[in-house]
């Protein structure tokens, strides 16, 4: 879109630099002087994602780590959705189709991948797995499945399962309950607030993702 920045007290802001990562509506994390996102190359056939590593700095690209994934152009543009977590030195994603990857962040090099659906046989949800990882611990906790999934963040291993239903499209939030670690999801129908460490449901409440 144009035309919505409107008027700037002393002036319009400086560009410093731009940098094309493909299409989508990621968002971006900034760690230690790296920016991190993902973007699609916008093709229906022959789809690509990527992560992409940038200098916060200059928007120098540091290193793309590409991968097959539909445009998935859903009554709207399509592309990516999700937003990369980076933690300890790994950067996780998780694609609208549910390719879930763990990368060095320093180098882009695949560290672990799973494919949740046809790995763990997950539905992937109407406009596709949208939040970005959750890291708790050393689990990995993903909107994905009934309440949530988590694996473990070193290997990629299953830590926990809620079933393989439609998920919701936010990020679990933590959160304290009655002093005890808890996440809340946001699933098909619900509201389901979990423990990260184990999975077991505290209580859910209608809230139907729409």
């Amino acid at each position: 879109e144009r035309g919505w920045l409107g008027n700037w007290p002393g002036g319009q802001p400086r560009s410093i630099w731009k940098a094309s990562v493909g299409a989508g509506f990621s968002s971006m994390s900034l760690v230690e002087g790296r920016l991190f996102t993902l973007g699609h190359n916008g093709l229906k056939d022959g789809g690509i994602d990527s992560v992409v590593a940038l200098e916060a700095s200059s928007g120098k690209e540091l290193w793309r780590h590409s991968y097959p994934e539909k445009l998935a152009d859903h009554y709207y543009e399509g592309g990516t959705s999700g937003t990369p977590t980076v933690d300890s030195g790994r950067v996780y994603t998780l694609s609208k189709a549910g390719t879930a990857l763990c990368l060095e962040a320093s180098s882009g090099k695949v560290l672990w991948s799973r494919n949740l659906v046809s790995e763990l046989g997950l539905k992937i949800p109407e406009w596709g797995f949208a939040g970005a990882p959750h890291i708790a611990g050393d689990r990995v906790v993903y909107n994905a499945g009934d309440a949530g999934l988590a694996l473990d963040k070193a290997t990629g291993k299953e830590a926990w399962t809620s079933g393989k239903g439609s998920a919701g499209y936010g990020t679990p939030v933590p959160f304290s309950l009655e002093g005890k670690p808890a996440l809340a999801v946001f699933g098909l129908r619900h509201v389901i607030v979990v423990d990260p460490v184990s999975g077991h449901e505290f209580w859910r409440h209608p809230w139907k993702t729409r």
